[in-house]
């Protein structure tokens, strides 16, 4: 088990360690108590600095005038280093530099980069600045050596202890998906289960359950009220009054004379059930035109409405922004309480986790390349606390898109009559139909 660490960050001329030039270096030594020492040092380079260079490190061709040369300060950086664990965010890259210039530090290293693509499961942007931010880690200068050291150090620590807080069944399962894998990660979750008191355990790691949706959670069927009657024009006025006369509810709002047309169009097409197309342009406010007629009827009739985008962004838009705004307008005007109506988002079957296929991946002894196993680890760690498997909660980036795909709820195999997640009632894709079948507005 490492005691002590050295992060390690590198300004350089360039990417090429071939050609290009180290002209800063930085690194801290420290351990998990918090206490650090620091080292730091520009580098002659004999030659001059990018342009591009300078103005993203503000280092200069004067402040190198005087700067001893590498061999020197790879000399102190060896002795300061000695007998810790380099880390690092996209540390590979510093090493691949200091190895250039004759310092091979090792045999192991532990990248910031890699930890936080698995435990931040949401995460979409993994540069130092953004990891720093998501964790709560100041960094008020960046791209100089010794301050990105001094963040790659917190943001390590911060890591270890979210890794150090997962439950033994996950610690476990990172280890079997991390095996066959030259990973630093391995060492790391390992390490962790060690702390924990827990023992290093003899066979493969074991698959974490997902919850049922609790009672609490599971919506009511919808009541359909027989006789109950449609909305017209004065409704609409007093829905978009609502927004007027509380504020909070869309903040900014502006009544838009056109918006409140269309929404009367919607209204009448809606109580006929008939039919209407709209045109109109761009800052009407279309989108709230039809939510609160519809959120309104759907309420008065216990009736579902179903609400189709084009796009999964204007999908998400509408669900996390405009129909809060639409449903708490109409449950006011309505005189029901707060949180009746029933809002659910439902995406196709490629957009949700299967169960049965990730525990036979899980189960399956073979080879994983690194997307699989990254993406595999991220699951492990995401799983024990999502309600929806929904692929818009976690993180899949392009090259891990197909090992996604592969375990998603897509395809022709699914034999749901069969599927013990199905009978339990756990299956992600089940549960989604449940909440849009008991929903008001389905967004689609």
């Amino acid at each position: 088990m490492a005691e002590r660490y050295v992060a390690i960050d590198l300004e350089t001329t360039g990417f090429d360690p071939a050609v290009d030039r180290i002209i800063e270096v930085g690194a801290v030594r420290f351990g998990r108590t918090g206490r650090a020492e620091r080292f730091s040092s520009f580098v002659r380079p004999n030659r001059g600095i990018p342009r591009e260079v300078q103005a993203l490190t503000g280092i200069r061709d004067v402040d190198l005038l005087s700067a001893p040369p590498l061999a020197a300060v790879l000399g102190e950086l060896r002795a300061f280093a000695a007998g810790c664990v380099p880390v690092g965010h996209n540390v590979q890259f510093d090493l691949a530099f200091l190895d250039a210039g004759g310092l091979v530090l090792g045999p192991h290293s532990y990248d910031t980069f890699d930890l936080a693509s698995v435990l931040l499961t949401g995460a979409t942007r993994l540069q130092l600045a953004a990891v720093a931010g998501e964790l709560g880690v100041a960094m008020p200068v960046a791209h100089r050596a010794l301050a990105d050291a001094d963040a790659a150090r917190a943001v390590f620590l911060r890591l270890l202890d979210r890794l150090d807080a997962l439950p033994r069944a996950v610690l476990l399962d990172l280890l079997a998906v991390t095996e066959p894998l030259a990973w630093g990660l391995r060492e790391l979750v390992a390490e962790a289960v060690d702390r924990g008191g827990l023992g290093l355990p003899e066979g493969p790691g074991v698959l974490v359950p997902a919850a049922p949706v609790s009672a609490a959670r599971a919506f009511a069927p919808l009541e359909p009220r027989e006789g109950a009657g449609g909305i017209d024009e004065e409704d609409v006025g007093a829905l978009f009054a609502m927004l007027e006369r509380r504020p909070e509810l869309l903040p900014g709002y502006v009544a838009r004379p056109t918006q409140q047309a269309v929404a009367r169009a919607v209204a009448r097409a809606l109580a006929h059930q008939g039919q209407l197309a709209v045109e109109a342009g761009t800052g009407t406010g279309k989108t709230l035109a039809y939510l609160l007629p519809a959120a309104l009827l759907a309420l008065r009739r216990g009736e579902r409405v179903v609400v189709a985008t084009h796009t999964l962004n204007l999908q998400e838009q509408l669900v996390q922004r405009d129909l809060p705004a639409a449903a708490a307008a109409a449950e006011a005007v309505a005189g029901v309480p707060a949180g009746t109506l029933r809002g659910v988002m439902l995406k196709g079957r490629a957009n949700y986790l299967c169960l049965e296929r990730w525990a036979e991946a899980r189960a399956t002894p073979r080879a994983r390349t690194p997307a699989e196993a990254r993406l595999q680890a991220r699951i492990a760690v995401w799983l024990p606390g999502t309600e929806t498997g929904e692929l818009g909660e976690i993180a899949v980036p392009a090259n891990e898109r197909a090992a996604w795909d592969a375990l998603a709820a897509d395809g022709n195999d699914c034999l749901s009559r069969r599927c013990a997640y199905v009978r339990e009632g756990t299956c992600f894709l089940l549960r989604a139909r449940q909440r849009a079948a008991a929903a008001h507005v389905v967004v689609v």
